[in-house]
């Protein structure tokens, strides 16, 4: 019997995009609202929650223009919840490269392969996630108007800025740690 498809977003549940934020927002010097980034007032961008537009445009040249995916920390509790993840479902990246930056597509490739070797040979890379055939996409900000032409039931990858208030705070909820069960159960 075949496995369900597990699709994975990987900015956010496998990579910690705000956290490699900050660790450029520190080397920069650029100052973030930290309060609003732990709470549901969090705009989903974290560039948004800077108070001065200059250091804002600043860091997201940064995201556009250089290695900075190659570089981003592995979320906490990604790799062993992966591995969980693989022994129930066939466990795919689905992830969506910018458009704007040259190195991206390469970059997320080679952070895969360095972070997630198993799952080196089971990325794709998709500019709309609704025609990537699957059966749960787990994506911390899921496009709201791809999921109504999907196969895939979304799971929201619970984060401050899509709980309450937010356009995903409907969704089904899911974060490492959390049961399996929640997930092979919306199945």
């Amino acid at each position: 019997m075949n496995k369900p498809i597990f699709l994975l977003d990987m900015d956010g549940p496998m990579a910690a995009f705000d956290e490699g934020i900050m660790m450029v927002c520190d080397t920069l010097g650029v100052k973030v609202d930290l309060i609003g980034l732990q709470d549901s007032s969090r705009k989903h961008y974290i560039t948004d929650n800077m108070p001065d537009p200059d250091d804002a445009q600043m860091i997201r040249t940064v995201i556009n223009t250089t290695h900075f995916f190659d570089l981003l920390p592995v979320t906490q509790g990604a790799q062993e919840g992966v591995e969980l993840l693989q022994s129930i479902f066939d466990v795919w990246v689905c992830t969506k490269p910018l458009d704007v930056n040259p190195y991206c597509r390469d970059d997320k490739m080679a952070w895969i392969k360095r972070n997630f070797p198993d799952l080196k040979n089971k990325v794709i890379m998709a500019p709309k996630k609704s025609l990537v055939r699957g059966d749960i996409l787990l994506d911390d900000a899921p496009d709201l108007s791809c999921c109504i032409y999907s196969s895939w039931m979304p799971v929201v990858f619970d984060l401050p800025y899509n709980r309450a208030g937010s356009q995903w705070q409907h969704f089904h909820r899911w974060s490492w740690g959390d049961p399996v069960n929640v997930l092979t159960n919306l199945i």
